[in-house]
């Protein structure tokens, strides 16, 4: 099969624990782009937080934002949205606080959040990009945001989950990490941003990849014509993919991935 597109979601998959590419994931994405296939960024994050990976690489593709709900081009110009509707937002965020955990929203290139915690914290140390504390956050009306994401410990995190999709059951909720659960509009997949991208480039999903580890990359796990896991990834995802590397991605997992697929190595 001649692939034409690789769709990596980036944290714990592109990224090593240290939050860095590996040279061997860089040179292997190299070689990629310069056979002519288009390499995807398909990320939880904002598009200005990408811009360091996009330099490092040299990226001149699209990527898919915030779990799908915006996919932009190279220079950040939209090519689609999916925000969720506010009356949801203003409910998430009411139950939040009843439940006693953090939760952030995205607004103008900044995540928004009512308290500061340890949580907000860490997530600008990570993010790349600016955070503002509102603290009237659930007063406010008309939120249209990208995203919710809600950062709590793993046993909160697992508890919370189920009472957000019983009372939520036509929204997008899964978890990225074992700490971090994200709220999308329905029609906000990763799955989803890969067909916009297939309509975009007229590539046909048989000859995209797409790889990934956690239930937030399973709709274009399932999308693509080889759906791929790296090997830290969680069971869940391994069970629906089409291959699993055998390293992880401290490992050298893309690499791994693209000499089978791209390169038949």
């Amino acid at each position: 099969m001649d692939y034409k597109l690789i769709a990596l979601d980036i944290d714990d998959t592109l990224l090593n624990n240290d939050r860095k590419i590996t040279p061997g994931n860089a040179e292997a994405i190299a070689r990629a782009m310069k056979a002519g296939v288009k390499v995807i960024l398909a990320s939880g994050r904002l598009f200005i937080s990408l811009k360091r990976l996009y330099d490092e690489l040299a990226l001149q593709d699209a990527s898919i934002c915030c779990s799908g709900a915006q996919v932009v081009d190279h220079q950040g110009r939209e090519i689609s949205s999916c925000p969720i509707e506010p009356e949801d937002t203003s409910a998430i965020l009411e139950l939040a606080h009843e439940l006693g955990v953090y939760v952030h929203v995205y607004i103008d290139n900044h995540f928004c959040y009512e308290k500061h915690t340890e949580y907000s914290d860490y997530y600008k140390s990570v993010c790349g990009f600016g955070d503002r504390l509102v603290p009237n956050l659930r007063e406010m009306k008309d939120i249209y945001t990208p995203k919710i994401l809600m950062i709590n410990d793993e046993a909160t995190t697992a508890r919370i989950q189920p009472i957000f999709r019983e009372r939520f059951p036509h929204l997008n909720i899964g978890r990225s990490k074992p700490i971090f659960l994200e709220f999308n509009n329905p029609a906000a997949t990763k799955g989803g941003a890969l067909k916009a991208l297939s309509e975009y480039y007229g590539i046909d999903k048989s000859q995209m990849i797409a790889v990934g580890d956690n239930q937030i990359d399973a709709s274009m796990i399932k999308y693509a014509g080889v759906g791929a896991a790296v090997g830290n990834a969680i069971d869940e995802i391994k069970e629906i993919s089409d291959y699993v590397a055998a390293a992880d991605n401290d490992h050298d997992a893309i690499k791994e991935i693209i000499d089978k697929f791209i390169f038949e190595k």
